[in-house]
C-alpha cells in the first residue's frame, strides 16, 4: 500500500510542435504529431481513457478497443504530468496532402502524417530554429524561446482538463550536446561548453517565464551522460 505523499507518473518525451506556415494543412499536421507522441500515451491517462481519435483510426487495425472497464481504470493514473523536453521543431502537412498520406501505408511519413523542418519558412526568412548540438545528436536544437509555449501546451492539453489527480508539470529531461566535445583534447577546450551554458541558462530563465504566466512547473531534472549509466 502506497503511502499518502507518494505521487506517481511516467515520462512523455518529444518537442514542442510549431506549424510552419499558418496554412490549415499544417495545422492539422501539428495536431497529428502530437496525437502520435504525447497523445498516444496521454489521452488515455489524462483526458479520456482512450486514445486520440486519429490514433484510434490507426490502431485499430490491430488492437482491440479499450473496453468501458479498462477506460475507467486507466484514466487518471498519473499525479503529475512528466516531460523530457528537450527542444522543439517546425511541422508541416506531407506534400500529397494529409489525407493521401493516412490513405497510403507505403508514404514514409504514416501514419502520423506530419513533415517537419528546423528552418522557418521562406516567407519568414528560412532561419534555423536555434544552434545545432553535436552531429551525434542531429534531432536537438537550442531551441529555448518556445520553452514557455510549450510548457503552457503541456498544462493547458493535459494538467488542467485532466479528470484526474494531475498536478503540474514536470521537465523531467532537459540537456543539451557542445557541438564536437568528443573531438577537443585539451582540457580547457573541454571543459568550455559554452552553447551548452548558455542552453540551460535560457532554458530555466524560460521555465521562470512560464511560472510567472501561470505554468505549474513543479520541478525539474537535467540531464546529463551519467543518466546513460
Amino acid at each position: 500500500m502506497l503511502g499518502p505523499n507518494v505521487v506517481i507518473s511516467y515520462k512523455n518525451n518529444g518537442g514542442y510542435k510549431i506549424p510552419l506556415t499558418n496554412s490549415s494543412a499544417d495545422s492539422q499536421a501539428v495536431q497529428r504529431a502530437w496525437d502520435f507522441n504525447e497523445g498516444w500515451f496521454s489521452d488515455p491517462i489524462f483526458l479520456t481513457g482512450d486514445y486520440p481519435q486519429s490514433v484510434k483510426d490507426y490502431v485499430s487495425s490491430f488492437l482491440r478497443p479499450f473496453t468501458d472497464q479498462e477506460k475507467q481504470d486507466i484514466l487518471g493514473t498519473a499525479d503529475f504530468y512528466a516531460h523530457d523536453a528537450y527542444t522543439s521543431q517546425f511541422y508541416f502537412a506531407p506534400d500529397s496532402g494529409v489525407d493521401a498520406c493516412v490513405s497510403n501505408i507505403s508514404n514514409p511519413l504514416y501514419p502520423t502524417c506530419a513533415n517537419t523542418t528546423y528552418t522557418y519558412s521562406q516567407a519568414d526568412g528560412s532561419w534555423l530554429i536555434g544552434p545545432a548540438a553535436d552531429p551525434g545528436a542531429p534531432w536537438l536544437h537550442k531551441a529555448t524561446d518556445w520553452v514557455p509555449a510549450f510548457l503552457h501546451y503541456l498544462q493547458d492539453t493535459w494538467v488542467t482538463p485532466s479528470p484526474g489527480p494531475a498536478k503540474g508539470v514536470a521537465v523531467t529531461e532537459f540537456g543539451f550536446a557542445e557541438p564536437f566535445e568528443a573531438s577537443k583534447t585539451l582540457l580547457q577546450d573541454i571543459l568550455y561548453d559554452p552553447v551548452r551554458s548558455s542552453y540551460f541558462h535560457d532554458y530555466t530563465r524560460a521555465m521562470l517565464v512560464a511560472i510567472s504566466e501561470g505554468v505549474d512547473v513543479i520541478g525539474c531534472l537535467a540531464w546529463s551522460f551519467v543518466d546513460n549509466l
